[in-house]
């Protein structure tokens, strides 16, 4: 392949151009995953469908492109784009390797979003134990506050929880 690119999908559908080598400018409007997937449903590996994969992606009627979806966990976590030059699109042996590239990509994509949920969470549990201490707010409390959105300089209002009578 000419070039490899990595894209990440965002919640509202939107892709987001994460890895590509070489190099990748900035694209007047990225495909969607939705755009992509339209395409891909067809089901055809000809050459046709290669070109209009690569026009929807670089705005290339010359090349070909091979897309493989990243699956993980019956999500749709991303694409890997391969561009070729030419009208010749992917033989299966390289569908295969995309294919099982993708898979792998997708499983550490979807492993850095867990660590970074997890990352969050356990930010959120510190900050909130350190502010029930009730001592004086340790160094940089304010800045991991806004960080995590809640700016301390306005007043809050704290309600702790307590089982109900009878409960």
């Amino acid at each position: 392949a000419a070039a490899c690119e990595v894209y990440v999908a965002e919640p509202d559908g939107s892709l987001r151009l994460t890895a590509a080598s070489p190099a990748a400018g900035p694209r007047e409007r990225p495909p969607s995953a939705a755009d992509l997937g339209v395409v891909l449903a067809r089901g055809r590996a000809d050459a046709g469908e290669s070109r209009r994969l690569a026009e929807l992606l670089w705005g290339d009627t010359t090349a070909s492109a091979l897309v493989a979806p990243m699956v993980a966990a019956d999500e749709l976590l991303g694409f890997l784009t391969l561009r070729f030059p030419g009208e010749r699109p992917g033989d299966p042996e390289a569908r295969e390797v995309a294919t099982s590239i993708a898979g792998q990509a997708a499983i550490a994509v979807k492993n850095l979003q867990l660590i970074e949920r997890l990352t969050e969470h356990n930010a959120i549990k510190d900050f909130l134990e350190d502010l029930s201490r009730g001592m004086p707010a340790p160094a940089g409390l304010a800045d991991r506050g806004r960080a995590l959105g809640c700016d301390l300089t306005r007043p809050h209002l704290v309600l702790p929880p307590a089982p109900r009578p009878g409960c």
